[in-house]
């Protein structure tokens, strides 16, 4: 029987994770499409009126400012 208890916490505990992970990707890409309205409110506009899907990338849609400006972690590749 103690087994059983532990398989059933196991299961418990890994749905809860599961749904931690969820909220927190949830809380964060709010976060990060609210940065994005906030910074370029025309270009998220576009996005939005595009039919913007969850998977899809709005990157084309802001202006050449905002979509050109890069972190300092990221390469271009030159070829592009």
């Amino acid at each position: 029987m103690a087994a059983v208890l532990l398989s059933v916490s196991l299961r418990r505990k890994q749905r809860l994770l599961l749904r931690n992970r969820t909220a927190c990707l949830i809380e964060t890409r709010c976060a990060l499409l609210d940065e994005l309205t906030h910074r370029d409110p025309e270009g998220f506009t576009r996005w939005l009126d595009s039919g913007a899907r969850a998977a899809s990338d709005p990157a084309r849609f802001l202006t050449s400012t905002l979509r050109d400006r890069q972190l300092p972690h990221q390469h271009r590749d030159p070829e592009r």
